[in-house]
């Protein structure tokens, strides 16, 4: 046999060498649409053929591009001269010893490429890379011959088994079958990955009936049914392969033990014969959480349609790795059952600049999405200056529109957590002018200072919390020496090490220390309050590991940070109170404002010389609870608290004050009272049942007792005038009680406004004296009383204080809601993938957020009485 054959050499096999060895056979045509490969190659096709017969020192396919090039540089293809007059076609060739056959060898334009054993790969690109072929032009050439194409695209599928099919070097990959079947020139960028995915989806889309059957063929498949069609269950199997696609897809432990992952299992259990093409692909997968997306926002209009009350709002901003900003915003309202309810409506991704025209623009369309602008209530947010502007851009908008009554005061509940926070900052940041505060009235009072209470105030000028920040980042340095510290704390407790002043043996708690963080609420507090729980652990392990250099606190500043944490402790626990989701906090607002302001006043008597530095504290509450006092919602909130009502107003608020109060409620109950009415005109008018009427008399005359003199004044006067007189005050008469059994339909339009207006103060007064007469509930019940619950039971007892309840007490006094969303939005955007879309964040995060919630059983109640939390730690605690 002569190694010269070019049959032979190929691997084709020849009727002159029937004993050479052959590359196994193409697949057997007629199991697809197909066409035959043409009889003879299209002049269009070209490939390497040598022109003589070459003799070289190893096989084709193991020589570089680079000797190959010039292999092709010096032997031309037949049919190319290296150099002078060209022949013409027609001329016979010389004769030569080994005649070269009279059609060419049928080789892809890729010969020689690849290795002769083909490498093992990780998934079955050949089925793409065979309905493909490489090319430089994006679009179709315009000198394109459409038939010679097709021909060379069917030599070039047929002549390798599928199996041996690479991908193609050029620039761009271009589909045989839109060539072939619709003369379409598509491509695809020639990348170096992602690209085979979207080439399969193409092909099971538009070409199923000629991909899907050569795919069928290969004894390899597209994905890795081959190794799971050969498993058979078992405990152990099944536990191995959880483990290491745990371990494979970087899962946690716990992953195991969640809800929804359990019953996936458990669903795919019950598949008569589960396969690999059964399971959804990454792009199925996001478009089903698309559709869920869609699902759940109906789902949650539909809620926020049916609430009984407004809908309050809480909002935030939050930047994720990229730096880019997401809005969190998160509705609160009472359901059509009656209870608390919340979702995450929004998590918007917020372009171009934060400023707060482009945010209350983004807000106010979240509002109009969900179709809750005419029932929006109150909106809680952060001191930023920035929401400010939002405000003002969410007031003129719904001015322009005419829609609700809307300001940007009356409207917007400020951050109680971060006021606390800015009030916390402000008395760490004036402690070292506390100091110097400290002196000067020494000085002015001519008092001289003793050496402990100058060595106090040389360390509240060192910088102490910055010692204990800097103390605790040495102790967390590395792992080493966090163990070891654990290890210290183990072994003191067991040998006795720890004592207190008294001698008394201390067993502390083996915990690690904390960090403390700028956007963390109370985590100074947290971090100042274990390293004094741990301080004897930190001096004995610095002391014994000299070598590490750890800077520890002196006494001194351990005293001086014991007092500052008590004055902390005051605002951290109103930080605690406030902070609860499912309860109603805002009429607990105000009263711990109060309650804070006087604690604070205490602390002042209590550590002198931390003076100065609590008055910023204080100053700072002052200016915002200014802010906030004249707002009316926290009048309303603190109206419907069964265990406030109007009584912690009388006792803090002056006169004017109070009777302001007041004055809000009314009229807010005089509102409602009359949209009442004319939403349901036919009520004015009904037939009065004997019942009815006696207890209208018994109303009407209750209230002619209450208002005899503003009668008698007004006897003068014309019933005309007493009718349009202002309906906001009670000096209004009331109308005699109706001696018919009931007005005839025709008299409707007989009523007139001055009666309206008259018989709805009527009410209005009526039923808040009956409130206010209802004394079964104090403050110290405050813990034990649930709004929500309280005014299911009493809906119809007081109604016009029942609408009003609906509207607040789903008003939130922080914005922890939000910050919550972004503690979970970390979990979804993480350094992994970063590069998540904003839409699939969106859906990811609101899906979350409602399926945590629909099945979630805690109640999340917290104690409000708030006093026991305001001021119920000892300041005068030794350690």
């Amino acid at each position: 046999m002569s190694s010269e054959c070019p049959y032979c050499r190929a691997g084709l096999g020849c009727k002159d060498h029937p004993d050479a060895p052959r590359c196994p056979p193409p697949p057997v045509y007629g199991t697809s649409n197909e066409p035959e490969p043409p009889s003879k190659l299209p002049k269009s096709f070209r490939f390497y053929q040598p022109a003589h017969p070459l003799t070289l020192s190893k096989p084709w396919s193991e020589h570089s591009d680079g000797e190959k090039a010039r292999i092709i540089a010096s032997h031309p293809p037949a049919g190319v001269s290296s150099g002078g007059a060209k022949r013409k076609s027609d001329e016979a060739p010389k004769a030569d010893t080994h005649p070269a056959p009279k059609r060419r060898v049928p080789e892809p334009q890729t010969f020689g490429v690849v290795n002769s054993a083909p490498r093992q790969l990780r998934s079955a690109a050949y089925d793409v890379y065979r309905c493909v072929i490489g090319c430089n032009d994006q679009c179709a050439p315009v000198d394109v011959n459409l038939d010679e194409t097709i021909d060379d695209d069917i030599i070039y599928q047929h002549s390798k088994p599928l199996e041996q099919f690479r991908r193609p070097l050029e620039q761009y990959l271009r589909c045989i079958h839109c060539m072939r079947n619709s003369g379409i020139w598509r491509t695809w960028k020639n990348r170096d990955g992602g690209t085979t995915g979207r080439i399969r989806e193409h092909m099971q889309k538009c070409h199923a009936e000629e991909f899907l059957p050569k795919v069928s063929y290969s004894p390899v498949h597209l994905a890795i049914k081959g190794d799971t069609a050969k498993m058979e269950y078992s405990p152990r199997s099944f536990s191995e392969c959880l483990a290491r696609w745990m371990a494979v897809d970087d899962q946690a432990m716990n992953v195991v033990e969640s809800k929804e992952f359990r019953q996936l299992l458990v669903l795919a259990s019950q598949a008569p014969k589960l396969t690999d093409d059964d399971i959804p692909h990454r792009k199925k997968i996001t478009k089903t959480i698309g559709e869920l997306y869609i699902a759940e926002k109906e789902r949650i209009k539909h809620a926020l349609k049916n609430a009984r009350g407004q809908i309050s709002i809480t909002s935030d901003l939050w930047s994720d790795g990229n730096l880019r900003a997401f809005m969190a915003v998160t509705a609160h309202y009472i359901n059509q059952e009656g209870y608390l309810a919340e979702h995450l409506i929004a998590f918007r991704r917020i372009k171009g600049h934060h400023t707060g025209v482009n945010m209350g623009q983004v807000f106010f369309s979240i509002l109009e999405e969900f179709e809750i602008v005419e029932k929006l209530g109150y909106i809680t947010l952060d001191n930023a200056s920035s929401n400010d502007t939002l405000m003002a851009e969410l007031e003129r908008v719904f001015q322009e529109r005419g829609l609700i009554a809307f300001g940007r005061t009356l409207n917007r509940i400020r951050c109680f957590p971060h006021v606390l926070n800015l009030s916390v900052n402000s008395v760490l940041t004036a402690l070292p002018a506390a100091a110097k505060w400290y002196r000067d009235e020494a000085d002015k009072k001519g008092e001289t200072l003793d050496d402990e209470v100058i060595d106090y105030l040389v360390a509240l000028e060192s910088g102490l919390v910055n010692a204990c920040r800097e103390s605790v980042k040495a102790m967390r340095k590395s792992d080493l020496r966090r163990d070891g510290f654990s290890e210290s704390i183990k072994l003191g407790n067991l040998h006795g090490y720890f004592k207190t002043k008294n001698g008394e043996t201390l067993l502390l708690p083996v915990l690690q220390l904390l960090r403390d963080s700028e956007t963390r609420w109370s985590s100074t507090y947290n971090m100042i309050k274990r390293y004094l729980e741990l301080y004897p652990a930190v001096i004995r392990f610095s002391a014994t590991h000299p070598e590490m250099q750890i800077p520890v606190i002196s006494q001194r500043q351990y005293e001086v940070l014991h007092d500052l944490l008590n004055v902390l402790a005051v605002l951290h626990s109103a930080q605690e109170l406030l902070s609860a989701e499912r309860t109603p906090t805002l009429s607990l607002a105000l009263p711990v404002y109060e309650g804070l302001i006087q604690a604070l006043k205490d602390c002042k008597i209590a550590f002198p010389v931390l003076q100065h530095a609590v008055e910023s504290g204080i100053q700072k509450l002052e200016a915002y609870v200014a802010k906030t006092r004249g707002s009316p919602v926290y009048a309303y909130s603190m109206a419907v608290n069964p265990c406030m009502k109007f009584r912690w107003i009388d006792q803090h608020w002056d006169r004017i004050a109070r009777n302001t109060a007041r004055l809000h409620v009314k009229e807010k109950m005089f509102e409602i009272r009359k949209n009442q009415y004319k939403s349901s005109p036919t009520a004015i008018n009904r037939p009065q049942t004997e019942a009815e009427r006696a207890a209208q008399a018994q109303q009407n005359g209750y209230m002619r007792v209450l208002t005899l003199g503003s009668e008698i004044r007004l006897v003068s006067s014309s019933s005309k005038c007493a009718y349009h007189k202002s309906p906001t005050t009670s000096s209004n008469p009331m109308p005699e009680p109706s001696t018919s059994p009931s007005l005839p339909l025709s008299s409707q339009h007989l009523m007139k406004e001055g009666d309206l207006l008259v018989r709805c103060m009527a009410e209005v007064d009526a039923e808040l004296l009956r409130w206010e007469a209802l004394d079964n509930y104090n403050a110290d019940m405050m813990g034990t009383v649930t709004l929500v619950d309280f005014w299911k039971a009493h809906r119809y007892d007081f109604p016009l204080l029942y609408e009003i309840a609906m509207d607040v007490l789903p008003v939130q006094a922080s914005s922890v809601s939000s910050e919550r969303a972004f503690s979970s939005s970390k979990m979804t955007c993480t350094r992994e993938r970063n590069k998540i879309s904003a839409e699939s964040m969106e859906y990811l995060q609101v899906l979350k957020h409602s399926l945590h919630r629909r099945r979630s059983t805690d109640d999340n109640n917290q104690t409000l009485d708030f006093m026991v939390h305001v001021v119920g730690s000892d300041i005068d605690e030794e350690d």
